[in-house]
């Protein structure tokens, strides 16, 4: 296959990244020498980068049908995402990608017949192991852009994305040095989870038992003095004003 050179040029950086998703997605695709060399020319280009959020990641998901295309694309999506942190700003490319990076684990999970492949994991232990080569900064940058996503209200067609978010950024988080500058990280983590649980300032239903047992490492990590000030709130606000689904979320949290 032949490497398409990828210019600044807006429109043929996009050209070149939407013929690259379409040959990853494709299921005679196969690895080599060659297409790494155009994935790595992409990535380190802004504007296919920026065409990346912008729109393709989007389409890239909502495409994908097999384990290997999710593989893929979740692949090219976390390398994309660690090359635009070195601009060491939090941008709408890096939240974007953020963003396509959470939808393509949660359509995943919920299209995945067996546990054969998690997407969860397999995106975790990649930051892991690329974050440990990486500058404080960066690190930052991607848990910041983690948290922009997490952030975002909550809607039917976005449900649950929250949670890849919050456990990914916490990812990040983690690589940062003690000495590095506290910016209220957990309480930010802790408040954002209560809110989208049960739906705080939203119309939408609190999560159902799936959502929940998905945010089960996040639950998990509670403690109990973040339990009683930021979940008890959020569970009595809730439960005036919608008791039967707040109910069955309680019932999923308590069970973990």
């Amino acid at each position: 296959v032949a490497v398409t050179m990828v210019s600044d040029d807006g429109g043929s950086a996009a050209q070149a990244m939407k013929k690259y998703l379409d040959r990853i997605m494709a299921s005679g695709f196969k690895n080599s020498n060659r297409s790494a060399s155009a994935k790595q020319e992409l990535v380190t280009n802004a504007a296919a980068r920026f065409s990346l959020g912008d729109s393709l990641a989007m389409e890239a998901v909502h495409a994908c049908s097999s384990d290997k295309a999710f593989e893929r694309v979740l692949e090219l999506l976390i390398s994309s995402l660690l090359e635009e942190a070195k601009i060491l700003s939090v941008t709408e490319t890096s939240t974007n990608i953020s963003k396509a990076i959470c939808h393509l684990i949660i359509k995943h999970k919920n299209k995945a017949e067996d546990e054969s492949l998690d997407l969860m994991r397999q995106a975790s232990q990649s930051l892991d192991k690329a974050l440990k080569e990486e500058a404080q900064d960066e690190c930052r940058i991607i848990s910041e852009s983690m948290l922009a996503v997490a952030r975002i209200p909550l809607a039917e067609t976005q449900r649950a994305t929250y949670i890849p978010a919050l456990i990914l950024a916490g990812k990040a988080h983690a690589m940062l040095s003690p000495s590095s500058e506290d910016t209220g990280f957990r309480r930010q983590q802790v408040d954002i989870l209560g809110r989208r649980l049960f739906a705080l300032g939203s119309s939408a239903k609190p999560a159902t038992s799936w959502e929940v047992n998905l945010a089960a490492p996040l639950i998990e990590s509670l403690a109990k003095v973040e339990f009683e000030g930021t979940m008890i709130r959020a569970i009595n606000f809730k439960i005036t004003i919608d008791r039967s689904s707040t109910m069955e979320s309680l019932h999923a949290f308590f069970d973990i």
